[in-house]
């Protein structure tokens, strides 16, 4: 099991408090899954995040 690690960029989509952790991270095509807890109402969510190719600049 991963550590739970405090996220601060997010809202819980049902309380809005931003006190997140992350229970769970597994990777996925194209992106990684994460999923979710809020400490504040105990709900679970998950966000998928997909990796962006950088381009080069002349």
């Amino acid at each position: 099991m991963i550590s739970p690690i405090r996220q601060t960029g997010l809202h819980c989509p049902a309380c809005g408090k931003r006190k997140l952790i992350t229970v769970d991270t597994r990777p996925t095509a194209g992106g990684i899954r994460r999923r979710k807890k809020c400490n504040t109402c105990d709900f679970r969510f998950s966000t998928v995040e997909t990796i962006a190719k950088m381009r080069k600049v002349r």
